[in-house]
């Protein structure tokens, strides 16, 4: 568990990344949608992980 501050660093980033590109980005519908469906994942397994701690 040395590395899960690591490991949440980095999935909150990518969310930051993903959230960027869905509302710069992104111009397709299903694209944005796609990208949500990925941010809602990442957003629930950072709140498991968070949990760990």
């Amino acid at each position: 568990m040395k590395r899960l501050p690591d490991i949440i660093f980095n999935l909150e980033l990518q969310v930051s990344n993903f959230k960027y590109y869905r509302d710069c980005i992104a111009t397709s519908e299903q694209t944005k949608q796609v990208l949500q469906a990925q941010i809602d994942v990442l957003e629930y397994v950072l709140e498991q992980l968070k949990g760990v701690k």
